[in-house]
Parts: structure tokens; sequence; C-alpha cells
């Protein structure tokens, strides 16, 4: 798991590097892992590496500034909730 804040804003990312398998195997479970988890996910696949991110909501923002205790409260939450979900589609 990597906890990121990059160009598309606060994340939580699954990044796995030579497992395109399992990668695969989690992508054919894409719609029901983003309806459990509530929202759309970002399926990246590279050359040797694959990752699944989550994209914090942009209410983490609050006029302009960000609230930091948000943030790691939403990075805690979504760590959790990942691995929940995950572990349902991995043997």
């Amino acid at each position: 798991f990597f906890l990121t804040n990059n160009k598309r804003g606060y994340s939580i990312s699954v990044y796995m590097i030579n497992q395109k398998e399992l990668y695969y195997d989690l992508q054919k479970h894409s719609k029901e892992i983003e309806r459990e988890i509530g929202t759309k996910l970002v399926w990246e696949e590279f050359k040797k590496a694959c990752t699944i991110q989550w994209v914090a909501p942009k209410d983490l923002k609050i006029s302009g500034n960000t609230n930091l205790q948000k943030v790691f409260d939403w990075y805690i939450a979504s760590a959790f909730k990942y691995k929940k979900v995950f572990e349902k589609f991995v043997e």
C-alpha cells in the first residue's frame, strides 16, 4: 500500500511489481470491488508493475487549505477498507 499526494490529489494505492496475474484477477472483479469500496478506482498497468488507486474525495480541502487531520483519518480508514475488500478477492 502507498499513501500519496500526487497530481490526482491524496490517494491510497495498491502497487504490484511483477504480479500481473494478481492484477488481472482483481481487475476481473473491478465492478464488485468498486461497489464495495464505494467509489471508482484508477486501474493502471505499466511494463513491470500495476497499481489500483483510490483518490480521496475533494472535500478533504477546506477553503483552499488542507485539513491534515481529516486527510490522516481518511488514509487510515481507507487502508483498512482496502484490506477488507481486497481480501475477499485474493486467494
